[in-house]
């Protein structure tokens, strides 16, 4: 089940503020889901260069609409 944004987020923010209850609520320790999550994000990244080198552009990159969607960046 994919979680959406903002539940995901208040996820995130309740597991940073009780890592003690990670265990519990995903079943993986803090540690665990910490370097889950930076290993993901990395990949996203690396997808998103990749998608980014084969696209051809007709408005030059960072042109035009910003996203709606962004990563928190709160990795630690």
């Amino acid at each position: 089940m994919i979680l959406p944004g903002k539940l995901m987020s208040q996820l995130r923010d309740y597991i940073d503020q009780h890592p003690e209850s990670a265990k519990r609520l995903v079943g993986l320790d803090y540690s665990q889901l910490i370097e889950l999550i930076s290993h993901a994000e990395k990949l996203h990244n690396q997808q998103k260069k990749a998608a980014e080198n084969n696209k051809i552009r007709i408005i030059k990159a960072g042109g035009g609409r910003p996203p709606k969607l962004s990563l928190s960046g709160r990795v630690r």
